[in-house]
């Protein structure tokens, strides 16, 4: 654990909540923490700063207690652990931690529930949100290094037409329907276009879609 100068906290927090940064008040469940770990990882890295409120007041943290609880949420429930970096800041007569998570490279971090059942988060704007087993499929086609299965030339342009026809943005169960084929080959088919930027996410209310990329 690090110290670091006021300025740097006061600057951070005066870019308030977003993709790569979020407040936290206080930690009470370490299993809560791991989501945040989840969608940081999962997406361009982030930073939490424990001890602040939404509003971008400064709390402090109680005790050392929050530090271990980061630990226990970095090792016991994400599926494999990550390089955090934890930094101590001094504002205001108070203490707030700064959590830095580094991007994955192979993505796929997932938080445990109390069920012992993986899940995997990604950010947008200042939400997690759940993963869709299309984010799944990409992530292991991306990290596989066997060579790619080749696809039918025709399927990909009617899947591609049937995208389109989405002014904005198919789910993974319409496209599915519409092209009348299994999940599993519909979300392998997705992922291949997210892989080949040919389709891109599109988030309406926490549900993930799927949009051509030449529709921005």
């Amino acid at each position: 654990m690090q110290l670091q100068a006021p300025s740097y906290l006061m600057e951070l927090i005066d870019q308030g909540e977003g993709l790569q940064l979020d407040f936290k008040f206080a930690i009470n469940d370490s299993r809560k923490i791991a989501i945040s770990l989840s969608a940081f990882a999962n997406t361009k890295g982030g930073r939490l700063l424990i001890g602040v409120k939404d509003n971008g007041r400064i709390a402090g943290v109680r005790s050392d207690e929050e530090f271990y609880m980061i630990e226990a949420a970095n090792e016991m429930y994400l599926n494999r652990p990550l390089p955090l970096t934890v930094i101590e800041h001094e504002q205001e007569g108070r203490k707030v931690l700064e959590v830095i998570v580094p991007e994955d490279e192979k993505k796929g971090i997932k938080a445990i529930d109390v069920h012992n059942k993986g899940w995997a988060y990604i950010r947008h704007f200042d939400q997690n949100i759940l993963a869709s087993p299309v984010h799944l499929e990409f992530w292991r086609y991306a990290a596989d290094s066997e060579p790619k299965k080749r696809l039918n030339q025709q399927q990909i342009i009617q899947s591609l037409r049937i995208i389109s026809s989405y002014e904005g943005g198919i789910s993974l169960e319409n496209f599915q329907r519409r092209s009348n084929i299994q999940r599993k080959q519909a979300t392998e088919l997705l992922a291949r276009f997210l892989y080949w930027n040919l389709i891109k996410t599109h988030i309406v209310n926490g549900r993930i879609l799927f949009i051509g990329t030449e529709c921005d």
